[in-house]
């Protein structure tokens, strides 16, 4: 939210009807005030300096500027209200956007990606498109001038705009930002629409990048790249990068119109414009309007087939125009690594957990009451993608079987890596709305463990991310931010990485957030031999060597001041990212080692929040921690009391004990019939897919023509509408559409074609009578899903399909075997958001660990082997460009899914009730639950 300034002594307390409450900023014709109309509603009255008051020429271009904007349709824009250009104060009323600036939010956030930089690139064209429509010219659009409302971005300040006259044209001045000003604005040239097409365009790189594309240093070095030079596009791609690019021309001629550009937009969005063509101007600032305004992403850029072009991430040295000064690491291009032909030494990893691996090994969805998880259920637990306890697998400890890692010394060149959506900023938290203080009441499971290094399901996650804050984080749609990271760097390998932690912050005890307090939490997990998520430190060097005994500390990770080094046995350039984990958190001196139960159930941390009181399974409370180094919640506190049946908490948020709950698959149609028209429904997608596994190296599904013709014979809507009431998305690709990159839209065989089916079973060898087995866990969900896919199988391909039922811990054990044949249900939720983490971890040959007795130790239960995809994987993650690790990590998944090494069912949605008559903010997480920093009362 802007910052809203009080009165100064001097300023007027009234123009004509209106009540001046507050500041909001000074340009440099006036100053905008925060006002109230006579009905109290909020307005933004701009008031012409008092040096301009008595200048005739200055009133005329007030005037002028009032009857231009008054000409523009409100898409995208601030609607006019009201004015007074005669009188001894002239002012003008517009409509008050409650909102930050796109600066503020780049500035503070990092910036935009996928769907949410989409909107933004269409809400902006279509304001521009509206300015021009009428015959307006902005010539000073640029970030400042963008306000994010929750309809969508609204483009202000029309204090430069001016008609044009009556040839067309328009005496060029002097005005604009450097950074965002076009060729023929330097050059003293006409500055008409196209003049802002130019800027729009490197308004859109500013978001997507972090820097304008000629940068903004000294202002005749960015005036001279302007003029001479080609933009820095960074990791814009696809459609966006080519219309960006063409809207950069030098040649204002080759720029496309501000609604040329829009319909490009709103074309690549999937828009299909009815009625007339062209469509007239009005339908489509309506199109754009309505699709700025949308909450859901747009289908997702599917890359080309064949080579990529580099991208070069470029970007120019930091400078004045928009602060802070940044750092390599935020706006300098990154190394290439290795190229596809290069690939590094990769060899098996001695340490991947059995029998489990990492991620969530999970089955459909069960409901609490039917499906209590048994006794005998294998420590981590399986979750419920539904809205049940979702677990992250335990894994088990291969101590004994780890052999040891060569010790390199961590020496090398480094240079600058970014993360796949931009450098640091100073605040990870959005600014939350709503009023200061309050509590906020919460029905969900049960966590297991609320410390880092023992934190194994998602309600531990949800704990342990509002007690700590670890050197990057995850954003509520997936993306990765930094945090007390203020500089990240990597040798061209990615295999020596080395973080800059903020100095200055403290744990909540007053004890300093340093490297050293990096390095013990992490040596601390490493050590932990019964539990938490340490095997995302398997590549670390040093790891096997500590969780075998041999070392206290791993002789990867080196601390010194706020430096903390750290050496991988193999590269892994999304490594920034895995570090937003939990498990990387700091933690004080007095942790002690991950059996300490005191800490552990009261852990001191350097979050948002810190903890009050913990009744293990029965209540946590947490209170603002005031130590908080980044934006403090407005929550003065907030009550988590755990419920064993998740259908009592639907019944006690209805009763107003709580303001949001946690709802379980059992649970979801009737909170959908109660709450969908009363706005408290809330849903979001998180990273986890069900998937049929199939057992690649023997039986039935040795063959990808066989488990093709399974994933044609299935009807994935049926089998959703039927066992789930249509409540989970089916699958369109391999990695999870929650998790930036997913190859949307990918899967070929990913709908039902019975003829088809049957060609490829015949192909396969599998005609009508073959016999194939499909083993599921003892839980009635299971049992529904597995008998869908049998009654599908047999009616399509007319195959014999035998159900082999389990106990689950059994299951679990019996798919990890030798023994494993043919089919099994199977679900997957990543450790991180990270389309690398989940192929790596589930169809990487690395992570098939055999065992002496045959079975999988790895978390590559399919046995799929690939050439052709593990050099893919290992091209992206010895790739420093993040935008060209994205395009292999896509090309990737499509050999898998065109292999069918797992058949993709539906991915994983979340469904919660939350009070959004008291409370704002309320945005989901990436595992589903509300963001805590930004909620906020009413």
């Amino acid at each position: 939210m802007p910052e809203i300034a009080p009165l100064r002594v001097n300023d007027p307390e009234r123009l004509g009807s209106y009540r001046l409450t507050g500041r909001i900023g000074e340009g440099g014709q006036g100053t905008v005030y925060l006002a109230e109309d006579p009905d109290g509603e909020q307005v933004a009255v701009k008031l012409l300096h008092a040096q301009f008051s008595g200048d005739v020429k200055a009133r005329a271009r007030f005037a002028a500027e009032l009857a231009n904007a008054k000409r523009v349709a409100p898409f995208c824009t601030a609607r006019i209200i009201d004015s007074d250009v005669e009188g001894d104060t002239p002012y003008l009323v517009s409509e008050y956007i409650e909102g930050p600036s796109l600066r503020e939010v780049v500035d503070e956030h990092g910036p935009r990606t996928g769907g949410v930089l989409q909107r933004l690139a269409i809400g902006t064209a279509t304001a521009l498109a509206a300015i021009h429509e009428a015959g307006v010219v902005h010539r000073d659009f640029k970030p400042t001038n963008v306000l994010l409302a929750e309809d969508g971005p609204r483009v202000i300040d029309f204090g430069i705009a001016r008609a044009l006259d009556a040839g067309g044209t328009l005496t060029s001045t002097t005005v604009g930002t450097p950074s965002y000003m076009s060729p023929e604005q330097i050059a003293g040239e006409v500055a008409g629409p196209p003049t802002d097409v130019f800027a729009w365009a490197g308004t859109i790189v500013y978001a997507a990048t972090g820097s304008p594309p000629f940068g903004q240093d000294s202002i005749p070095a960015v005036m001279n790249r302007i003029v001479h030079q080609e933009p820095a596009l960074g990791m814009l791609m696809g459609p966006l990068r080519e219309v960006v690019a063409s809207c950069l021309a030098k040649d204002p001629r080759r720029r496309p119109t501000g609604q040329q550009v829009l319909l490009r937009l709103l074309s690549n969005d999937g828009v299909s414009l009815p009625g007339a063509h062209p469509a007239p101007a009005t339908e489509v600032l309506n199109q754009g309007a309505q699709v700025a305004a949308q909450n859901t992403d747009p289908p997702p850029w599917t890359p080309p087939a064949g080579p990529y072009a580099a991208y070069q991430p470029g970007g120019y040295p930091p400078g004045r125009d928009t602060p802070p000064p940044y750092g390599p690491g935020a706006n300098t291009p990154p190394p290439y690594g290795p190229g596809p032909n290069t690939p590094p030494p990769y060899g098996p990893g001695p340490n991947t957990p059995p029998p489990y691996g990492s991620g969530v090994n999970t089955p459909p969805p069960y409901g609490q009451n039917a499906d209590t998880q048994p006794a005998d259920r294998p420590s981590g637990g399986h979750p419920d993608p539904g809205g049940g306890p979702r677990r992250r697998t335990r894994p088990g400890v291969l101590a004994g079987a780890a052999a040891a890692l060569v010790l390199l010394a961590a020496a090398g060149t480094f240079a600058a890596v970014q993360l796949a959506d931009g450098g640091h900023r100073p605040n990870p938290t959005p600014t939350a709305a709503g009023k200061v203080g309050g509590t906020f009441r919460m029905a969900l499971a049960a966590p297991e463990y609320i410390d880092p290094s023992n934190a194994i399901t998602t309600a531990d996650f949800f704990v342990v991310e509002n007690l700590y804050t670890g050197l990057s984080r995850i954003r509520p749609d997936g993306s990765t931010a930094r945090a007390l990271a203020t500089q990240v760097t990597a040798d061209p390998t990615c295999e020596q990485w080395r973080f800059t932690v903020r100095a200055g912050t403290t744990f909540s005890n007053g004890e300093p957030v340093d490297a050293a307090a990096f390095a013990r939490s992490w040596n601390r997990t490493a050590r932990n031999k019964t539990g938490g998520e340490g095997y995302l430190m398997d590549d670390v060097q040093g790891y096997d060597d500590v969780l075998s005994g041999k070392a206290q500390t791993m002789s990867g990770v080196t601390a010194s001041g706020n430096s903390l080094q750290v050496t991988l046995t193999k590269p892994d350039c999304d490594f920034e990212k895995r570090v937003a984990a939990p498990v990387f958190a700091p933690m004080p001196s007095a942790a002690g080692d991950a059996s300490n139960d005191g800490y552990n159930r009261m852990p001191v941390g350097n979050g948002p929040f810190k903890i009050s009181g913990y009744t293990p399974g029965a209540r946590l409370t947490l209170v603002r921690n005031d130590a908080y180094a980044f934006t403090k919640p407005r929550l003065d506190r907030v009550d988590a009391t755990f419920v064993s049946d998740l259908s009592a908490a639907l019944s006690g948020f209805d009763a107003g004990q709580y303001d949001w709950a946690e709802l379980q698959s059992a649970s979801i149609p009737a909170a959908v019939a109660r709450h969908s028209s009363d706005g408290e429904l809330v849903k979001g997608a998180i990273g986890g897919m069900t998937f049929l596994l199939p057992i690649g190296d023997k039986g039935a599904m040795k063959s990808k023509e066989a488990r093709q013709a399974v994933s044609y014979a299935l009807d994935r809507q049926a089998i959703v509408a039927t066992a789930y009431q249509g409540i989970y998305p089916v699958a369109t690709s391999m990695v999870p559409p929650a998790i930036p990159g997913a190859l949307t839209n990918g899967c070929t065989a990913c709908v039902h074609d019975p003829g088809k089916a049957k060609t490829l079973a015949e192909q396969a060898g599998l005609g009508p009578g073959s016999s194939v087995t499909l083993t599921l866990g003892d839980s009635s969900s299971y049992t529904q899903l597995a008998e869908l896919v049998q009654q599908q199988l047999e009616s399509e391909l007319g195959w014999k399909v035998k159900l082999r039922k389990l106990a689950i811990k059994k299951f679990y054990q019996d798919e990890a075997s030798a023994k494993a044949e043919d089919l099994y249900p199977f679900s997957w939720v990543a450790d991180y958001p990270s389309a690398e983490n989940f192929l790596y971890s589930l169809l990487s040959s690395d992570s098939i660990q055999r065992r002496d007795d045959g079975s999988v130790g790895g978390s590559n239960y399919a046995r799929y082997t690939s050439p052709a995809f593990d050099n893919a994987m290992k091209a992206a993650r010895s790739t420093a460009d993040a935008g060209q690790r994205a395009k292999q990590l896509q090309t990737a998944e499509k050999i898998a899914l065109d292999d069918m090494a797992l058949i993709p069912l539906y991915s994983h949605t979340q469904y919660r009730v939350a009070n959004t008559k008291a409370f704002v903010g309320m945005t989901m997480d990436s595992i589903g639950y509300p963001n805590l920093t930004t909620t906020a009362r009413k």
